[in-house]
């Protein structure tokens, strides 16, 4: 089908074999004829990219070609194989650091969150806040500063409503119903 005669396929299905019968008329087969001796690729007598080395033969007056030649799909097979594993590896890498940063961050912040959370419910008003100290690290420590903070503002609430009741009390006392109440 390759411009290969007839009778030279009939030789080679009844000697099972190419050698010597099937003529191969490549580049690599010119040069090496002509003396030049390389390596490169080139197109081979089956249509198909490879890569060769050539070189010239002389032996006791015979004038001979050395080609040797393997398929560049197959020289390259290794390489392709490698560039695809890195090129996968990259796209894992580029999905797994944002989300390994993402989660990194979110844990780093969860106690600085805690905490805000809880100034935030002091400032609406609430008076029994109390966080659960995680660790003994500088958030553990802000932890519990908070902790005594929130404290030290229920106890001064509690004085606050003992004086502001001991002075009621003692309005009462000094003055009319009437006078007391409007002086509260």
């Amino acid at each position: 089908d390759r411009g290969v005669p007839s009778t030279s396929i009939e030789q080679v299905t009844r000697y099972d074999t190419s050698i010597l019968l099937q003529p191969v008329n490549t580049e690599a087969v010119s040069k090496a004829l002509q003396g030049v001796n390389g390596v490169e690729t080139y197109t081979d007598y089956r249509g198909k990219e490879v890569l060769g080395s050539f070189s010239s033969l002389d032996i006791r007056g015979l004038h001979w070609a050395l080609v040797v030649k393997k398929d560049l799909d197959e020289v390259l097979a290794a390489q392709t194989a490698f560039a695809r594993r890195v090129l996968l590896a990259t796209l894992l890498l580029a999905l797994a650091v944002p989300l390994l940063a993402t989660w990194l961050t979110r844990r780093f912040l969860r106690p600085v969150n805690v905490l805000l959370d809880g100034i935030e419910r002091i400032r609406a008003g609430e008076k029994d806040v109390t966080i659960a100290a995680s660790g003994t690290d500088e958030f553990g420590k802000l932890t519990t500063a908070f902790n005594g903070m929130a404290e030290a503002v229920r106890e001064r609430d509690r004085t606050i409503q003992s004086k502001s009741s001991a002075y009621e009390q003692l309005l009462r006392h000094i003055f009319p119903e009437v006078v007391a109440t409007r002086l509260k």
